[in-house]
């Protein structure tokens, strides 16, 4: 997961008054790390989620550390990505249970703090306001 919690501190003469943490919260990969814990036969596969592999139609939604290595990236055609590598796996988006996912995070997130704003299913910013921010975060960011 990406994480990135910047410190904000707030005082007339310089010293803190409460020390304050916005934390941007993206879980990397989020659609395929999900789908190789429900499918752990693609676990260390070259695989990709999006499109529709009979119809080799639409895009790559997310892709395998491997899938990388091999050269297919976010984006791109599920055609040209198995050109890139025929082997690559396609597995379809299962949007209903991305949403889960995404719901329990924010519920996570939300116990630390009741400033969140989404930006996408695994993307959030949010800001937790007291002395400890930077331990919650840090909390947050195991949780998550």
């Amino acid at each position: 997961m990406s994480h990135l919690c910047s410190p904000i501190v707030k005082g007339v003469s310089g010293e803190v008054v409460r020390m304050n943490a916005v934390c941007h919260i993206d879980a990397n990969f989020f659609y395929g790390q999900i789908e190789a814990l429900f499918r752990p036969e693609v676990r260390n596969k070259a695989f990709v989620v999006g499109g529709d592999w009979e119809s080799r139609k639409g895009i790559v939604l997310t892709k395998s550390p491997l899938a990388k290595r091999f050269g297919v990236k976010t984006g791109t055609s599920i055609k040209e990505s198995l050109a890139i590598y025929p082997k690559l796996i396609v597995l379809p988006a299962n949007y209903p249970l991305y949403l889960h996912f995404s719901k329990r995070m924010r519920e996570i997130v939300l116990q630390f703090t009741d400033t969140i704003r989404p930006f996408g299913s695994d993307v959030s910013l949010s800001e937790i306001r007291d002395n400890i921010s930077y331990q919650k975060n840090q909390v947050i960011r195991n949780l998550v």
